[in-house]
């Protein structure tokens, strides 16, 4: 009885202690924003976007809301009732130009495959688990990912870099993620880098509210991303975005900008080489700081709300009829 009391009262204070952490960070990354001056919104595009105002993929809600805030500073948006698609795991939108309407699909699937059905009448087919050898359909196009916390990343975003920045790290190698979901395969590189003795595993198969996960990013040596029930995660996202030096199993899928391995992420095919690469990067602190630079950049190049909107948007501009805009 009294350890299950104090079992329940280091709990709470975790808990309280991670909501405690959240507020700072919101707060910290405010001052670090102050005074910052806002980009010239680019020219609007020639169609106009119909957006559903019920997501038939609830789960990505947060992220399509930011894709869409993105895309409202590059084109009109109307809201419309539910378009709801007719297969599992897509969202319908639609472009009006010059009087007619054509779908845009959006498949966040976490398998590869496609609805053929759709993509036979989809001007541009985003797909975001995106078969790396690719469909043999010229509109099936790669549909990025975003991160967990679609555009209220950015509210803690500077404050997490800068503590990243101030490399006063406080694990090792870390690996946050729920083992018991997600593959079997999961399990099998949490065993693996648990059992090496060069390194200090910080995860046990655990995951943390996102704000205090990322914050425990900022502050690991070497971040792990394993397998799950789709190559690409939002957590996957949020660490490139974070500046972690991160250790993925290798990819079957991919973004519109391929990851170069070896500068933005270093891959990996079996959990036991997941083990041997961090033992590596532990032993070149220069490498693993080059690793966190570029994976940082390259999401502020490629995997922001506003890359990912402006992707979006001329993937559609090119497949009009006509194609009349560069």
């Amino acid at each position: 009885m009294m350890t299950a009391r104090f079992g329940g009262a280091a709990e709470f204070l975790r808990s309280w202690r991670e909501r405690a952490q959240e507020v700072a960070l919101v707060a910290h990354s405010a001052w670090l924003r102050r005074g910052a001056r806002a980009l010239a919104a680019p020219n609007p595009e020639p169609f106009t976007l119909i957006w559903p105002r019920i997501y038939s993929c609830a789960s990505f809600a947060v992220w399509f809301d930011a894709l869409r805030a993105g895309l409202a500073e590059r084109a009109q948006i109307e809201s419309a009732g539910s378009l709801a698609a007719p297969a599992r795991n897509c969202e319908i939108l639609h472009a009006r130009y010059e009087g007619e309407t054509y779908p845009i699909v959006i498949d966040c699937g976490d398998s590869s495959d496609i609805d053929e059905a759709l993509a036979d009448r989809a001007l541009v087919y985003f797909k975001m688990q995106f078969r790396r050898r690719g469909y043999g359909r010229p509109n099936v196009t790669p549909g990025g990912y975003g991160p967990q916390m679609g555009a209220r990343l950015g509210a803690v975003l500077p404050a997490l870099r800068a503590m990243r920045d101030r490399r006063a790290f406080a694990h090792q190698a870390l690996a946050r993620f729920d083992a018991a979901s997600g593959s079997d395969r999961r399990r099998l590189f949490l065993d693996a880098l648990a059992a090496d003795g060069r390194f200090a595993l910080t995860g046990e198969g655990k995951t943390r509210r996102p704000r205090a996960l990322l914050a425990q990013a900022a502050r690991a040596r070497v971040v792990i991303h394993p397998p799950g029930e789709g190559d690409f995660s939002c957590r996957f996202v949020d660490y490139l975005a974070v500046g972690a030096c991160v250790v993925a199993a290798r990819h079957g899928t991919r973004l519109p900008v391929d990851l170069v391995d070896g500068r933005e992420v270093l891959f990996v095919d079996k959990p036991e080489e997941a083990a041997d690469a961090c033992a590596e990067l532990l032993a070149d602190p220069d490498r693993i700081e080059a690793m966190a630079s570029a994976a940082r950049a390259y999401y502020d190049r490629h995997l922001t709300p506003g890359a990912l909107a402006a992707y979006y948007a001329a993937e559609i501009r090119a497949r009009l009829p006509g194609a009349p805009f560069p």
